[in-house]
């Protein structure tokens, strides 16, 4: 194992931080000493979804390696995510210096869960006597590094077959990956006074009431898979069988790609009901803050989705092209499916099809979903 005892707070250009609470104090005999027993390195560069959801697997190793010291590298527009995160020891944002970094370094444990040629490249290439997940050969080809991950990496070779028969959720598979026992781990998403603050104005401005029900309306999907998104249409019939609860306000939720449908949904409704368009206005820490402060969150299966089950917040999730039974929503809330033999292509031809297997789930169908959680 590699440089074992050495403290955490000891980088080796300067005093630590303790230095200068106890000037006194040596590192044989330093009160604040935090010996490392094991280097563990997690790849899982970007996503905004793939990043959040990989956050239970950190709680996961604390507990299996109390003494480790996590190193997380990731791609600098995701690392707001996981910046509040108190178990993750380092956070190396991905550009050419963090590489010449890491290559000099030695760890116990590398996780790779990105499968793209330069993360499976590295992991590859790094020194470490354990590795976990993704590879890559000489011929440019993934491979699994270790019988953990063989069954993921299995199911992802046959999307109609073993992908639709899996029953584990993306925790579980990537618990195995990492052989490690899932109890349920969280996602872990920290709001720091910023984010509660900036919800907080958004409160004063808009009048938000205690005693109002604020229904979120993700309409929108990440450009990897555009056929995930529920339709304008579906979420204009939607709003209209609220008309008339009075103490419901709607706030639309999206990026620039969907500022044209809620553009369209907010004059539609603005003088018949409370709605606020907070498209494409937010950080991602600011998007949290505002799905925060909602009763439910309607979305289709998106970073938006994965924020609202990090933040603990009632989620009626719309599922067509992509795996509903990867998803854990911890019992807040409510899956609705697609109604086709074809669930889980992920985009990967043309659909002609008609109706989409996301408009086989009827208006009708949410707005049962909706009210139970509005009705408490």
């Amino acid at each position: 194992m590699a440089n074992k005892g050495v403290c955490r707070y000891f980088k080796g250009n300067k005093p630590c931080k303790y230095y200068w609470v106890d000037r006194s104090c040596e590192c044989n005999n330093c009160s604040h000493i935090s010996p490392i027993k094991e280097r563990i390195l997690l790849i899982r560069l970007n996503a905004l979804g793939g990043v959040i959801r990989a956050t239970p697997l950190i709680t996961g190793l604390k507990k299996k390696y109390p003494n480790s010291f996590i190193t997380w590298l990731v791609e600098e527009k995701y690392s707001d995510l996981i910046k509040n995160n108190s178990e993750v020891d380092r956070i190396i944002k991905y550009d050419y210096n963090s590489l010449i970094s890491i290559k000099a370094q030695k760890f116990d444990i590398v996780i790779n869960l990105d499968k793209s040629q330069h993360a499976a490249a590295l992991a590859t290439s790094i020194n470490a006597n354990e590795k976990m997940g993704y590879g890559l050969d000489e011929d440019g080809v993934f491979f699994p590094f270790n019988e953990g991950s063989k069954y993921h990496y299995e199911i992802c070779l046959d999307n109609w077959g073993k992908k639709s028969e899996n029953k584990k959720s993306y925790q579980e598979l990537i618990f195995e990956i990492a052989e490690l026992e899932y109890k349920g781990e969280k996602y872990v998403l920290n709001l720091q006074k910023e984010e509660r603050d900036f919800a907080q104005e958004f409160i004063k401005k808009y009048d938000i009431q205690s005693s109002d029900i604020i229904l979120g309306l993700n309409t929108g999907c990440g450009a990897s898979y555009p056929n995930k998104k529920w339709s304008k249409e579906n979420y204009d019939r939607l709003i209209e069988k609220f008309i008339n609860y009075p103490n419901v306000k709607f706030i639309l939720f999206g990026s620039t790609s969907e500022i044209e449908t809620n553009s369209y949904l907010y004059n539609k409704f603005k003088e018949k009901i409370k709605i606020i368009d907070a498209t494409n206005s937010t950080s991602i820490l600011e998007f949290g803050a505002l799905i925060n402060l909602c009763t439910v969150f309607v979305t289709s299966d998106t970073f938006g989705m994965h924020l609202a089950i990090a933040l603990n917040k009632p989620v009626v999730a719309l599922f067509g092209p992509t795996p509903a039974q990867e998803i854990d929503l911890y019992g807040l809330g409510t899956k609705l499916i697609g109604k086709v033999e074809c669930l889980n292509c992920y985009n990967q031809f043309q659909c002609d099809r008609k109706p989409t297997c996301m408009d086989t789930i009827t208006t009708e169908e949410v707005f049962e979903a909706i009210k139970p959680w509005i009705n408490k």
